[in-house]
């Protein structure tokens, strides 16, 4: 008998670093809650930070329990004031989110789930945990974004897409890979004090010429530039004039 899309999360469970609550009838396995708890301490230690409060979690079964519930339907998750809701166990992804908006900020879209891309896969092999930058959870995400280009689905430029509103507007099978990957390059090439800085100084919904600037005043180079720069480092096509 499977858990009703109204079922309450009745159960319990506190891990190292998370709070879960979930319905009767679902579980969090100690495997999964030791992995959150691993990808937790990376993450936090990825990104330079002290961040130690516990997180509340709250699991849900499927999308209709979770929009029962929330009002809000998801076969994935998200994170409100720095509580993950989400319908699966494990999403290193949302840990990154509540870890990032607290202590690095909020900038667009783009840059937000770029970040957490960045922390998006996640691989157990002889009991470690690795957590390895995927938007899919398929492949690393530079594979993913150069699918997304072969295939000709993104024709567009990452400046078209630098605002909350642009990017919200892509399937998320391209605009996520076309972040992670960017803000990969970002981290690679600029380093992280260039990115807490630009994160500092950018707001979820700046305007492009805004986010331009501030591009510019973190990173040295305008956001052509930058662009140009990551396409060739991937063996991508230059963005149309």
């Amino acid at each position: 008998m499977g858990v009703p899309d109204d079922a309450p999360l009745v159960r319990s469970l506190a891990g190292e670093h998370f709070d879960y609550r979930f319905a009767a009838g679902d579980t969090i396995l100690p495997l999964e809650a030791r992995i959150n708890d691993r990808a937790y301490e990376i993450i936090r230690d990825a990104l330079a930070t002290d961040f130690s409060r516990r997180i509340a979690f709250d699991k849900f079964v499927d999308a209709d329990h979770i929009q029962r519930l929330t009002g809000r339907r998801t076969g994935g998750g998200f994170v409100v004031g720095g509580k993950i809701f989400l319908t699966r166990a494990l999403d290193p992804h949302e840990i990154a989110h509540v870890i990032a908006i607290e202590e690095l900020g909020r900038p667009s879209d783009f840059f937000d789930e770029g970040l957490a891309v960045n922390f998006g896969g996640v691989r157990v092999t002889a009991n470690q945990v690795e957590i390895f930058p995927s938007a899919l959870r398929n492949f690393e995400i530079d594979a993913e974004v150069r699918s997304v280009f072969a295939g000709g689905r993104f024709p567009g430029s990452v400046r078209e897409i630098l605002t909350s509103r642009a990017f919200q507007a892509l399937s998320f099978e391209v605009s996520y890979p076309v972040a992670g990957s960017f803000v990969k390059f970002l981290l690679h090439t600029r380093g992280l004090p260039a990115l807490r800085t630009f994160f500092a100084s950018s707001a979820q919904f700046d305007a492009s010429a805004d986010i331009e600037a501030d591009l510019l005043g973190a990173f040295g180079a305008p956001i052509q530039s930058l662009e140009s720069e990551w396409r060739s480092s991937l063996g991508l096509p230059e963005a149309a004039p």
